[in-house]
Protein backbone atom coordinates (compact mmCIF):
# COMPACT_ATOMS: atom_id res chain seq x y z
CA UNK A 1 0.00 0.00 0.00
CA UNK A 2 1.04 3.52 -0.56
CA UNK A 3 3.60 4.63 2.16
CA UNK A 4 4.49 1.56 3.40
CA UNK A 5 8.39 2.62 3.59
CA UNK A 6 7.10 4.79 6.40
CA UNK A 7 6.63 1.78 8.39
CA UNK A 8 9.13 -0.27 7.86
CA UNK A 9 11.13 -1.48 10.88
CA UNK A 10 14.96 0.52 9.82
CA UNK A 11 17.51 0.56 12.38
CA UNK A 12 20.39 2.79 10.75
CA UNK A 13 23.99 2.52 12.19
CA UNK A 14 27.07 4.42 10.84
CA UNK A 15 30.68 3.54 11.57
CA UNK A 16 33.56 4.91 13.15
CA UNK A 17 36.72 4.58 14.23
CA UNK A 18 34.82 4.91 18.29
CA UNK A 19 31.60 2.47 17.65
CA UNK A 20 32.19 -0.35 15.85
CA UNK A 21 29.34 -2.60 16.98
CA UNK A 22 25.78 -2.62 17.12
CA UNK A 23 23.27 -4.35 18.75
CA UNK A 24 19.44 -3.18 19.14
CA UNK A 25 18.94 -3.35 23.30
CA UNK A 26 15.31 -2.94 23.33
CA UNK A 27 13.82 -4.64 20.11
CA UNK A 28 14.18 -7.24 17.93
CA UNK A 29 13.30 -7.93 14.10
CA UNK A 30 12.17 -11.03 12.29
CA UNK A 31 12.27 -11.76 8.66
CA UNK A 32 12.33 -14.63 6.38
CA UNK A 33 15.04 -12.87 3.51
CA UNK A 34 17.79 -9.90 3.93
CA UNK A 35 18.85 -7.73 2.06
CA UNK A 36 22.37 -6.38 2.26
CA UNK A 37 24.00 -3.40 0.35
CA UNK A 38 27.51 -2.96 1.09
CA UNK A 39 30.10 -4.90 2.85
CA UNK A 40 28.95 -8.69 3.89
CA UNK A 41 31.65 -9.26 6.01
CA UNK A 42 30.86 -6.71 8.36
CA UNK A 43 27.16 -7.95 9.19
CA UNK A 44 26.08 -11.22 11.43
CA UNK A 45 22.45 -11.67 12.56
CA UNK A 46 22.40 -13.40 16.20
CA UNK A 47 19.19 -15.40 17.12
CA UNK A 48 17.72 -13.80 20.14
CA UNK A 49 14.55 -15.18 22.26
CA UNK A 50 14.05 -16.47 25.57
CA UNK A 51 15.92 -19.30 26.96
CA UNK A 52 12.96 -22.44 26.74
CA UNK A 53 13.76 -25.53 26.66
CA UNK A 54 12.78 -28.26 23.70
CA UNK A 55 11.92 -31.13 25.86
CA UNK A 56 11.69 -33.48 22.54
CA UNK A 57 12.99 -34.01 19.09
CA UNK A 58 12.03 -34.86 15.58
CA UNK A 59 13.81 -36.42 12.66
CA UNK A 60 12.72 -37.63 9.79
CA UNK A 61 13.91 -38.71 6.31
CA UNK A 62 11.25 -36.87 5.03
CA UNK A 63 11.91 -33.53 4.16
CA UNK A 64 8.30 -32.10 4.55
CA UNK A 65 7.77 -33.22 8.14
CA UNK A 66 11.29 -32.53 9.30
CA UNK A 67 10.63 -28.59 7.80
CA UNK A 68 6.98 -28.57 9.70
CA UNK A 69 8.45 -29.41 13.21
CA UNK A 70 11.76 -27.12 12.99
CA UNK A 71 9.12 -24.63 11.35
CA UNK A 72 7.59 -24.46 14.38
CA UNK A 73 10.39 -25.01 16.67
CA UNK A 74 11.75 -21.54 15.32
CA UNK A 75 8.22 -20.26 15.07
CA UNK A 76 7.50 -20.42 18.39
CA UNK A 77 10.85 -19.34 19.88
CA UNK A 78 10.78 -16.16 17.37
CA UNK A 79 7.44 -15.10 19.16
CA UNK A 80 8.81 -16.04 22.83
CA UNK A 81 10.26 -12.96 24.32
CA UNK A 82 9.70 -12.52 28.40
CA UNK A 83 6.81 -14.07 29.37
CA UNK A 84 4.81 -13.00 26.46
CA UNK A 85 3.95 -15.11 23.53
CA UNK A 86 3.41 -12.82 20.53
CA UNK A 87 1.48 -13.34 17.34
CA UNK A 88 4.06 -12.04 14.62
CA UNK A 89 7.96 -11.02 15.42
CA UNK A 90 8.64 -9.04 11.98
CA UNK A 91 5.78 -6.28 12.99
CA UNK A 92 3.38 -5.77 15.82
CA UNK A 93 4.80 -8.55 18.68
CA UNK A 94 1.62 -8.28 20.50
CA UNK A 95 0.56 -11.05 23.05
CA UNK A 96 -2.66 -11.71 21.16
CA UNK A 97 -4.54 -14.10 23.30
CA UNK A 98 -6.31 -15.93 20.27
CA UNK A 99 -3.24 -16.20 18.82
CA UNK A 100 -1.41 -17.88 22.40
CA UNK A 101 -4.30 -19.78 22.81
CA UNK A 102 -4.23 -21.85 19.59
CA UNK A 103 -0.67 -22.36 20.21
CA UNK A 104 -0.43 -23.35 23.62
CA UNK A 105 -0.94 -26.95 23.45
CA UNK A 106 1.76 -27.80 20.71
CA UNK A 107 4.06 -25.43 23.08
CA UNK A 108 3.77 -27.47 25.89
CA UNK A 109 4.22 -30.59 23.90
CA UNK A 110 7.85 -29.72 22.30
CA UNK A 111 9.07 -27.17 24.72
CA UNK A 112 8.69 -25.92 28.51
CA UNK A 113 7.16 -22.82 28.71
CA UNK A 114 4.98 -23.37 31.78
CA UNK A 115 6.59 -20.82 33.85
CA UNK A 116 6.09 -18.19 30.99
CA UNK A 117 2.93 -18.81 30.86
CA UNK A 118 2.04 -18.95 34.69
CA UNK A 119 3.77 -15.25 34.50
CA UNK A 120 1.30 -14.34 31.17
CA UNK A 121 -1.96 -15.48 33.27
CA UNK A 122 -0.97 -12.55 35.96
CA UNK A 123 -0.84 -10.26 33.28
CA UNK A 124 -4.25 -11.39 31.63
CA UNK A 125 -5.97 -11.75 34.60
CA UNK A 126 -4.53 -8.27 35.88
CA UNK A 127 -5.95 -6.88 32.62
CA UNK A 128 -9.66 -7.58 33.10
CA UNK A 129 -11.83 -4.87 33.61
CA UNK A 130 -14.13 -4.62 36.57
CA UNK A 131 -17.20 -5.96 34.58
CA UNK A 132 -15.05 -8.93 33.43
CA UNK A 133 -14.64 -7.87 29.98
CA UNK A 134 -10.98 -9.26 28.42
CA UNK A 135 -8.80 -7.00 25.86
CA UNK A 136 -7.36 -8.89 22.67
CA UNK A 137 -4.35 -8.47 23.75
CA UNK A 138 -2.41 -8.55 26.73
CA UNK A 139 -0.76 -6.29 28.16
CA UNK A 140 -2.72 -3.42 26.49
CA UNK A 141 -2.90 0.27 27.12
CA UNK A 142 -6.71 0.23 26.93
CA UNK A 143 -6.66 -0.72 23.28
CA UNK A 144 -8.76 -4.20 22.70
CA UNK A 145 -11.59 -4.03 24.81
CA UNK A 146 -14.31 -3.02 22.37
CA UNK A 147 -12.46 -4.26 19.11
CA UNK A 148 -10.69 -7.53 18.64
CA UNK A 149 -11.65 -9.43 21.37
CA UNK A 150 -14.67 -12.03 22.22
CA UNK A 151 -15.14 -15.07 23.01
CA UNK A 152 -12.76 -16.58 20.34
CA UNK A 153 -9.56 -14.39 22.06
CA UNK A 154 -11.02 -14.95 26.03
CA UNK A 155 -11.10 -18.37 25.64
CA UNK A 156 -7.14 -18.10 26.46
CA UNK A 157 -8.94 -17.38 30.15
CA UNK A 158 -9.75 -21.29 30.10
CA UNK A 159 -6.81 -22.87 27.62
CA UNK A 160 -3.80 -21.66 29.31
CA UNK A 161 -4.60 -22.73 33.04
CA UNK A 162 -6.01 -26.00 31.26
CA UNK A 163 -2.97 -27.50 29.18
CA UNK A 164 -0.76 -26.31 31.58
CA UNK A 165 -2.81 -28.46 34.15
CA UNK A 166 -3.46 -31.52 31.35
CA UNK A 167 0.48 -31.50 30.48
CA UNK A 168 2.40 -30.14 33.79
CA UNK A 169 -0.25 -31.04 36.55
CA UNK A 170 0.26 -27.57 37.95
CA UNK A 171 -3.38 -26.84 39.75
CA UNK A 172 -2.39 -23.59 41.12
CA UNK A 173 -2.66 -21.56 37.96
CA UNK A 174 -5.61 -23.58 37.57
CA UNK A 175 -7.21 -22.29 41.47
CA UNK A 176 -5.61 -18.95 40.80
CA UNK A 177 -8.00 -17.77 37.38
CA UNK A 178 -10.93 -19.59 38.72
CA UNK A 179 -12.58 -16.00 40.01
CA UNK A 180 -11.46 -14.16 37.08
CA UNK A 181 -13.16 -16.87 35.10
CA UNK A 182 -16.33 -16.57 36.96
CA UNK A 183 -16.31 -13.26 36.25
CA UNK A 184 -15.75 -13.42 32.71
CA UNK A 185 -18.77 -16.18 32.53
CA UNK A 186 -21.00 -13.34 34.52
CA UNK A 187 -19.97 -10.69 31.79
CA UNK A 188 -20.74 -13.00 29.46
CA UNK A 189 -24.85 -13.12 30.97
CA UNK A 190 -24.62 -9.50 29.58
CA UNK A 191 -23.49 -9.85 26.21
CA UNK A 192 -26.66 -12.05 24.92
CA UNK A 193 -28.96 -10.67 22.43
CA UNK A 194 -32.99 -11.33 21.97
CA UNK A 195 -32.34 -14.86 21.09
CA UNK A 196 -29.95 -15.28 23.86
CA UNK A 197 -26.81 -16.29 22.08
CA UNK A 198 -23.50 -14.42 22.67
CA UNK A 199 -23.22 -11.33 20.88
CA UNK A 200 -19.53 -9.97 20.98
CA UNK A 201 -16.79 -10.26 19.15
CA UNK A 202 -18.67 -10.06 15.43
CA UNK A 203 -16.28 -7.88 13.97
CA UNK A 204 -15.28 -11.86 13.03
CA UNK A 205 -17.66 -11.41 11.18
CA UNK A 206 -16.37 -7.92 9.60
CA UNK A 207 -12.89 -9.65 8.79
CA UNK A 208 -14.18 -12.31 6.71
CA UNK A 209 -16.93 -10.32 4.68
CA UNK A 210 -13.91 -9.07 3.01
Amino acid sequence: SAGWESRVQKDRFIRDKFKTEFHTRFTWHAARYFEVIGDVDVLEYRVTHTDLKQIVNFKSSDETLQWIFDAFIRTQLSNTHGCIPSDCPHREKNGWTADAALSTEHALLNLAPENNYYEWMLHIRAAMAEDGRLPGIVPTGGWGFAWGNGPAWDNILITLPYFVYRYRGDKKIVEESLTSLFRYVNYLTTRVDDRHLIAIGDNILYLFRY
